[in-house]
């Protein structure tokens, strides 16, 4: 069973919630991040990047503490304001078409650590640990973890209910994703949302593994005989059928030393090999993968026996170009310190990987068929682990939208 939480939100006040809610802090590069900075007062990453006077070595904890003085600064200023009452909210994006629609709410670090919460990347302790410490000094969070969950008639049926309301916000960011927010304050409703999700076995981190694994930690530092808000952490609830996963492709600087020739032929040990010349080429099922190389389109198959179908992990494209290509061929044996691979997340097509490589930048780029939500729960039900960057989820949440407070 999962336990959820209604929580009373800190939300930014109707006006103002197209300036304040913003993409994530590290998609900016330095050049947007100023401009944002400097031309938008109410943006919420003046909060996550305070303009206060610290050395640059200054210590960790006095940059969250400042953190904190400027969201109390965006509180008293009027900017944000605080729910009466404990509520679950609707979240609605608009993307290209397609709708995602789900719940915010509280999840049960509980269900983290017993395995109701399931996973399946690996995190950093070092990476955990410094988040943890950000929450514990700021006593916000701003980002939420993006759960998703076998769809639920009766809980569908709640939020369709909702939908024809007049939202709390409405407003279409300059990326042109429209975002819907309603307040579910119908206690029958909020009742209802909690026992359903009593039913649902099994909640999926679709994004942000790292955040509920310092949330969690944090909860278990601060636990005590009576319930704490951090007891519970911020996340977005989206069915099944609402999320979608994007390929993950690769990109690569160099050869190895070898020639194209002998680097193609190298790969038909364990791939049949379709030269395609200019011929655009997109992965069109399960073990297929495009490879793009001095203005030509391959498309690659897997041989039989080239890997096996029975593993959740090596049966992932993913795994299969690392072990057969990307191993044995270029010598590119970890993924996270190597920098001579790159990625790129499958919204730029196929297209992206070609204008990479006709850059002169990379090499080699190799396109994958994106991850079922299906393999997805394989890998996370059998406790094992994807390797780096094998999905691209969507949708990516807005920072600063609602604010769970701890």
């Amino acid at each position: 069973m999962a336990k959820i939480k209604p929580f009373k939100a800190i939300l930014p006040t109707r006006d103002k919630v197209h300036l304040v809610a913003t993409r994530s802090y590290i998609t900016y590069n330095h050049e947007s991040l100023s401009d944002k900075l400097n031309n938008n007062p109410y943006t919420f990453l003046h909060v996550i990047n305070p303009d206060h006077e610290l050395e640059k070595d200054a210590d960790r904890k006095d940059k969250y503490l400042a953190v904190r003085d400027k969201f109390e600064e965006f509180v008293n200023r009027g900017i944000f304001h605080q729910c009466d009452n404990d509520y679950y909210y609707i979240y609605q994006q608009i993307k290209n078409g397609h709708l995602f629609t789900g719940i915010v709410a509280g999840a049960s670090i509980d269900d983290y650590y017993n395995g109701n919460i399931k996973k399946h990347e690996h995190t950093i302790t070092a990476r955990e640990e410094m988040f943890k410490d950000y929450l514990q000094a700021t006593r916000i969070n701003a980002e939420p973890v993006l759960l998703t969950y076998p769809d639920v008639p009766e809980i569908e049926e709640i939020l369709v209910s909702h939908l024809s309301d007049r939202p709390e916000f409405d407003f279409t960011s300059t990326d042109e994703v429209r975002h819907r927010f309603w307040i579910i304050d119908n206690p029958n409703d909020i009742k209802t949302l909690s026992e359903s999700f009593e039913n649902v076995p099994n909640l999926y981190i679709a994004d942000g593994h790292h955040r509920s694994a310092s949330s969690a930690l944090l909860g278990h530092e601060e636990r005590g005989d009576f319930e704490k808000p951090t007891d519970y952490f911020l996340v977005y609830l989206l069915p099944e059928s609402h999320m979608q996963i994007f390929d993950f492709n690769r990109l690569v600087k160099d050869l190895n030393g070898l020639s194209e020739m002998e680097f193609v032929e190298q790969i038909r040990q364990h791939f049949h090999v379709e030269e395609l010349g200019d011929t655009l080429c997109i992965p069109q099922k399960l073990h297929n993968l495009s490879m793009y190389l001095n203005g030509c389109w391959y498309s690659l198959h897997c041989k039989e026996g080239s890997f096996d179908a029975n593993d959740p992990v090596k049966s992932l494209d993913a795994n299969i170009l690392s072990e057969n290509i990307l191993a044995p061929i270029l010598n590119i044996t970890d993924l996270k310190t190597d920098n001579r691979v790159d990625f790129k997340g499958g919204l730029e097509g196929m297209e992206g990987l070609k204008t990479a490589v006709d850059s002169g930048k990379y090499k080699v780029a190799f396109g994958l068929y994106p991850v079922s939500i299906e393999h997805l729960k394989w890998v996370a039900d059998t406790d094992n682990f994807m390797p780096p960057k094998s999905t691209w989820i969507e949708p990516k949440l807005r920072s600063g939208l609602v604010i769970y407070p701890m």
